[in-house]
């Protein structure tokens, strides 16, 4: 059984939640309607002459009943179309909370990954691209004068990829950004800007490179023996003084 629609418009705005809100409105100002219906009756009823003291009496706590009832179910479905707005509003904002904590929760997974991996891999695709150009320009090289009986030689990317044909984009002309710009070239991979316009690859030290080039400290001068045996500011001078 439902619970009164007082009780359930005060666990609503308790609540703070939109769910029901908008029901919940409308059943308020059903209320208040039928409260004005209520209140012209009983006012009708309470000018009767024929009644009694008794039913007179009864009837203006009717009208008075029903003058409140539609008062408070008015007031009751402001607050909550005010509520509703708040509520809603409060809703959205930690829908976007929640994305935007999301968001930077997968970006800082990602740059640590980025960070973490990117020079590895780019330079081992780097690498890769320069065996396969090397060996392609051996390959042209080849075919340029085939042997007697010779067919001409496939080159590397139409050999290893399965439907490549002429038209797509091979592999090697593709650019691969440094990590970092900062004193060193914008390309690991890419092209050198000179005329011939080959492509040079150009290794980016990686993270466990960076390790082992840390400085280490420098050895002293070389010492001698009777140095050794007999340090500075230890001599007989020293002892007679």
């Amino acid at each position: 059984m439902d619970k009164p629609l007082n009780e359930r418009i005060q666990a609503a705005i308790k609540a703070g939640k939109s769910q029901g809100v908008e029901s919940l409105i409308f059943e308020a100002e059903a209320a208040s309607k039928q409260a004005v219906a209520d209140h012209d009756e009983a006012r009708e009823r309470a000018l009767d002459p024929l009644l009694s003291d008794g039913e007179i009496a009864a009837a203006r706590k009717a009208v008075e009943d029903a003058s409140f009832i539609q008062e408070r179910m008015t007031k009751a479905a402001a607050v909550l179309r005010e509520k509703l707005g708040e509520f809603k509003e409060a809703e959205e904002q930690a829908q976007l909370t929640k994305i935007y904590k999301a968001a930077i929760a997968k970006r800082d997974a990602a740059s640590a990954r980025l960070k973490a991996e990117y020079r590895d891999l780019a330079n081992k695709l780097g690498a890769l691209l320069e065996e396969v150009a090397a060996a392609d320009r051996e390959v042209d090289a080849a075919n340029y004068r085939l042997p007697a009986g010779g067919n001409r030689i496939m080159g590397v990317e139409q050999h290893a990829r399965p439907g490549w044909h002429h038209s797509s984009r091979p592999l090697v002309r593709m650019d691969i950004p440094s990590f970092s710009r900062t004193g060193r070239p914008e390309m690991i991979w890419g092209r050198d800007n000179s005329i011939a316009g080959t492509r040079v690859f150009d290794p980016e030290t990686t993270n466990a490179e960076k390790v082992h080039l840390t400085p280490k400290p420098r050895p002293g001068p070389a010492r001698s023996p009777d140095a050794l045996a007999s340090p500075v500011g230890n001599s007989k001078q020293g002892e007679a003084a």
